[in-house]
């Protein structure tokens, strides 16, 4: 038997409907988490509830060079906390 066998059972004929939902919605928050990471807006993930378009977006998503990656290849900027302290300077 398989979960949705057993959901089915639970919630009677509802039962696989409950877990397609279950299905949909971490798939779905996973979703949100891989196109924040990328440095995309989280509402780019909505996409994949269009049927069609969310293929074509996913081909596009998965080519595109990501904000993230260009952040981190900018180089960083000197961090200056001050005069340097020397051997001679009393504290």
């Amino acid at each position: 038997m398989d979960w949705l066998e057993a959901l089915e059972s639970v919630f009677g004929a509802d039962g696989a409907r409950v877990g397609r939902a279950i299905q949909a919605a971490i798939l779905f928050g996973l979703s949100v988490r891989i196109v924040a990471k990328a440095g995309y807006a989280t509402w780019w993930a909505s996409v994949l509830l269009i049927p069609g378009l969310n293929i074509i977006m996913a081909w596009v998503f998965i080519y595109a060079y990501w904000p993230a990656l260009r952040r981190a290849a900018e180089p960083l900027a000197p961090h200056h906390a001050g005069p340097a302290m020397t051997m001679n300077d009393e504290i």
